[in-house]
């Protein structure tokens, strides 16, 4: 499965700019109520790195929402949803 392949290469889609390569890696852990602590690089640069925790059952949440926008757009990204955790703005 996706969640067991502990990482991630995509791109985050910029509107009306290039879209931004990231590698996104993270533990895997075995209950959906663990903490999955993880982490995003965004175009090969150390200082534009992310890290959160959350638990496991949103993660794969989040990695669902990947699937399902590869499938809208042909794109590997991740929701807002995800990006506002990661950033902190939830």
């Amino acid at each position: 499965s996706l969640y067991k392949q502990k990482s991630l290469e995509g791109a985050r889609d910029i509107e009306g700019g290039e879209n931004i390569p990231f590698v996104v890696t993270w533990n895997v852990s075995i209950l959906p109520a663990d903490i999955t602590r993880c982490r995003m690089q965004f175009d090969g640069n150390q200082e534009l790195s992310y890290d959160t925790t959350m638990a496991t059952y949103e993660f794969v949440d989040s990695l669902i929402d990947v699937l399902l926008i590869y499938h809208r757009t042909h794109n590997v990204d991740f929701s807002k949803n995800f990006y506002g955790k990661l950033l902190r703005y939830e």
